[in-house]
């Protein structure tokens, strides 16, 4: 949450679901206008924050922003009027991240990248059991690597392990440098169960990787498919694991659709666009 001290009248913007009631009431203590944030789909959202609380941070901001046009329909039809939610897409710096000059350079077969907190809503759980498909699919020498950290990381660990699938995938926790994940990579897998827009899906494609993902918030609208990524029903393992073991044995596919993703990274979300939007929505605020 922050105050804007620069505008007249002073805005107050929360970052997060969690934090719109903050912001609510400050802004009204001190007459100032509130933006509030809607990160992921809402109806996680407003579950882990209790009905009374997550519908009340749901419903009390004067304008909520969102970051996907998937979660401004649910919260639309959770009674919020449309006319108080602003898109607000995710950007990304394609300055920052941006296609190897040689990808892949260690060797070592197909490298495939999964990022993101080892939770619930990531279903690393799925990814193992794609994977468990994916070898019996392909020849072709391919390592999974997930980041990330979560209250999952031992179990998941554990199942891995009881799948043996030990020669195929390495969890390696935190990267010190994001940009190097996707350097050395060849293709990037998401398989949550929920999301808004995120962030790692951006910075996957605006670094050039093909990506294959579940079709969840506003993934299918960022992800075209079959030009600029794959996307597929949550439940439809078998059909991501034949996907990646296509894009495994093809490299001018993996090239093309990734050259295609990059691209509508630096035409729709690049951090070019954002000083416009952003102008947007806190003239829509003080209105």
């Amino acid at each position: 949450m922050r105050i804007l001290k620069s505008l007249k009248p002073d805005i107050i913007q929360s970052q997060h679901f969690y934090t719109n009631l903050y912001a609510s009431l400050a802004a009204r203590v001190i007459g100032a206008r509130e933006i509030g944030a809607i990160r992921n789909d809402v109806t996680s959202e407003v579950r882990s924050n209790g009905r009374l609380l997550g519908n009340l941070s749901l419903k009390m901001p004067r304008l909520l922003a969102a970051n996907s046009r998937a979660a401004i329909r649910t919260a639309a039809g959770l009674g919020v009027p449309l006319s108080r939610i602003f898109y607000l897409p995710n950007a990304v710096d394609t300055d920052l991240f941006h296609p190897a000059q040689q990808r892949n350079a260690g060797g070592g077969g197909v490298k495939i990248v999964s990022a993101g907190r080892l939770t619930e809503q990531k279903r690393f759980d799925r990814l193992l059991r794609i994977v468990d498909k994916l070898r019996n699919l392909t020849a072709v020498e391919f390592k999974v690597s997930i980041y990330g950290i979560g209250e999952l990381c031992e179990s998941l660990e554990a199942m891995a392990k009881a799948m043996g699938l030990q020669p195929f995938v390495e969890f390696r926790g935190l990267a010190s440098d994001p940009r190097e994940v996707y350097e050395q990579a060849d293709i990037f897998v998401l398989t949550s169960d929920w999301e808004g827009t995120p962030n790692v899906v951006l910075e996957a494609m605006a670094s050039g990787l093909s990506v294959v993902a579940t079709a969840v918030g506003d993934i299918p609208e960022i992800i075209d498919h079959g030009q600029s990524g794959f996307v597929y029903d949550r439940q439809n393992e078998a059909a991501m694991a034949a996907k990646l073991a296509e894009l495994i044995e093809n490299r001018n596919l993996r090239v093309q659709t990734g050259r295609t993703s990059c691209k509508k990274m630096e035409d729709c979300h690049s951090l070019q666009h954002l000083p416009h939007v952003l102008q947007e929505l806190y003239q829509k605020v003080v209105r």
